[in-house]
């Protein structure tokens, strides 16, 4: 026997070689892996309790120290995955063996090493998610297991091949057991969902629904968003410096945040319902970012412009315009008078200029009240537009009109 057969029970051997029809250990995981690919194979292999062999070489190779057995415990985790995909005599056969204590062990040991192996851990939480999926009896089995801690220690892990199954594992858990999304959305469970944001916004990218299907029950659907908003708040603001001034401080995965969540709601547009409470708390964020204009390099580039203070305030005013595409914010002259002075307020900023602008037209069309409301407004001053001024032009209102007009500029007043 090999270094690692030795530590694995004759039994368990016996049979994984008459399954695979090969008595070499190592290739008679990668047969069984294949086949198991197809429904057929696992009906079969559910059939021969091919499973049964696997949560023992685990519990071996983890007694045996693991860290020296990490290819063979890979391939047992893709054979559980495949075994699990679908097949509920596997399903039910992994929980009865403690597959998710074992598994979890190993992901909470592999987890917090000097050099994790974030394959193997893909690969393991693969299982839990596909074991999740048979019922309830198995996603408060893989919750008990790993919530909060686990999936804290597996989110840190700052990779996307691993956060994409972690995203499927908690909302499939959560999918169904309106208790497990309570836990999520306290106190124990935003640490959780603060270190998922901070991974996924330091990913290239991500190609899967997980994350924003999680972001938008708890975001939008429970109305959490504030809540996680404030969670990732940028920390190292120099000490004594007044929090509340006008130049907000955001964090880029804030500006993360808002963009996976513009993505949403401008994809649900139809079906998707954002409750008042958010609704006003994007406008607060919206108002409150619209000062740091003045202070923010600018320029001529779309979302995301590389500064999370321009990207929140843009990003809060997409997701504002399709808000109010589906409904109004509300009739509320300050918030029609605010949305009107975003439509000029960044000139050197087309994008969004273009923004406030549709947002505009969301908030008037076929509401009468904020048609009432933008009638009245009028133009209280001149306009400094330094593009105009180069002209040798200025703005000013007209007295009897109230209307802008282009007029020159005295001689003696020109630099």
């Amino acid at each position: 026997m090999g270094n690692v057969e030795y530590a694995i029970s004759e039994n368990t051997l016996e049979l994984l070689y008459a399954a695979s029809n090969t008595v070499n250990f190592e290739k008679s995981l990668e047969i069984l892996i294949e086949i198991s690919k197809s429904n057929v194979g696992r009906h079969d292999f559910a059939s021969e309790r091919v499973l049964y062999a696997v949560p023992s070489i685990l519990y071996s190779l983890t007694n045996a120290s693991h860290n020296q057995h990490h290819h063979i415990i890979s391939l047992c985790f893709k054979l559980l995955r495949n075994l699990c995909a679908g097949e509920i005599a596997n399903q039910n056969s992994f929980l009865e063996l403690n597959g998710v204590t074992v598994v979890s062990n190993i992901l909470r040991s592999e987890a917090v090493s000097s050099s994790p192996d974030k394959g193997l851990i893909r690969w393991g939480i693969q299982v839990l998610a596909n074991v999740s999926l048979a019922g309830k009896q198995h996603q408060h089995a893989v919750w008990e297991e790993l919530y909060p801690i686990g999936f804290v220690s597996l989110a840190k892990l700052r990779s996307k091949e691993t956060c994409d199954p972690l995203c499927m594992v908690i909302y499939t858990c959560c999918d169904g057991n309106p208790e497990l999304f309570r836990d999520i959305s306290s106190d124990g469970g935003w640490p959780l969902m603060a270190e998922i944001v901070r991974t996924a916004s330091s990913a290239t990218s991500f190609g899967e629904d997980w994350l924003k299907l999680l972001l938008s029950r708890i975001c939008l659907e429970e109305s959490q968003l504030p809540v996680l908003f404030s969670k990732l708040q940028f920390v190292d603001i120099p000490e004594g410096e007044d929090t509340d001034s006008t130049v907000d401080h955001h964090s880029s995965e804030q500006a993360f945040l808002l963009q996976i969540l513009s993505e949403i709601v401008n994809e649900r547009i139809r079906d998707i319902t954002i409750s008042i409470d958010v609704a006003l708390f994007l406008f607060g964020v919206f108002k409150k970012s619209v000062g740091i204009l003045e202070h923010a390099v600018r320029g001529k580039s779309g979302l995301p412009s590389g500064s999370a203070a321009v990207d929140v305030l843009g990003y809060s005013l997409t997701i504002l315009r399709d808000i109010c595409a589906q409904d109004s914010v509300g009739d509320d002259r300050d918030n029609a008078e605010d949305v009107v002075d975003q439509c000029v307020t960044d000139d050197d900023n087309p994008f969004l200029r273009e923004w406030g602008i549709w947002t505009m037209r969301n908030m008037l069309e076929g509401n009468t009240e904020n048609q009432r409301i933008v009638s009245e407004l009028k133009l209280q001053g001149s306009a400094d537009v330094p593009e105009i001024s180069a002209l040798g032009l200025q703005v000013e209102v007209d007295q009897r009109t109230g209307r802008a007009k282009l007029v020159n500029i005295p001689s003696n007043e020109r630099s």
